[in-house]
């Protein structure tokens, strides 16, 4: 609900007598700028890192996809090999020979 003032004696009671000089209003506004341009200088920058991040994120789903279907492609190919596996050790620097892999040779 709204109110209806009709008596001009409250909306006259809220005037406040504010005497601001013109200096102070431009050093005010001088501030604001400075404020602004800094503030702009982050956006901007802001911007640019958000735009790479997202083609990062293009170039790195794409190759997420061609990693599923490699994994997908050798899951199937697994699939049709023998049952027999040849286990080498991952930390080894050296080739090894496992008796997996003599057995397969025969």
């Amino acid at each position: 609900m709204a109110k209806d003032y009709e008596s001009g004696e409250e909306v006259m009671s809220y005037n406040y007598d504010i005497s601001i000089s013109f200096d102070e209003l431009q050093d005010a506004f001088n501030d604001l700028h400075e404020e602004y341009v800094k503030l702009a200088k982050l956006v901007s920058y802001s911007k640019k890192t958000i735009s790479s991040l997202e083609k990062e994120i293009l170039k790195l789903n794409v190759k997420l996809e061609n990693l599923k279907s490699e994994v997908k492609i050798l899951k199937s190919v697994d699939k049709n090999q023998s049952s027999t596996k040849c286990l080498v050790q991952e930390n080894s620097k050296a080739s090894h020979s496992c008796e997996c892999c003599d057995k397969f040779k025969e």
